[in-house]
């Protein structure tokens, strides 16, 4: 079984991050069909793509821009995060030369 490496994010607290050393980050805004249609878009990503980098099924992603189906708490977050640090998702998938 292989071993994951170690991760060493640089800290500058001393003490563990909790509730009480931190201020917590507000609720991620919600998202109507037409707000992850946009983000995906903005990204210049296929649903099956934006499905991908998400981990989720393309059927969902689907779904939301259907207005069929809404994000979930931890969803709506990588959709703030993706508005906000698009450069970070796009980094995420390869380009490769199109097929004939």
């Amino acid at each position: 079984m292989k071993s994951r490496p170690k991760v060493h994010a640089p800290r500058t607290a001393k003490r563990p991050l909790t509730v009480l050393t931190v201020k917590l980050p507000p609720a991620p805004p919600k998202a109507n069909a037409r707000r992850v249609q946009q983000i995906r878009q903005s990204l210049g990503m296929s649903q099956a793509v934006f499905a991908a980098v998400l981990n989720v099924s393309i059927k969902l992603v689907q779904g939301w821009e259907q207005g069929l189906r809404t994000c979930g708490r931890g969803e709506l977050r990588m959709l703030q995060l993706m508005e906000t640090h698009p450069t970070l998702f796009q980094n995420i998938v390869k380009t490769s030369t199109p097929r004939h």
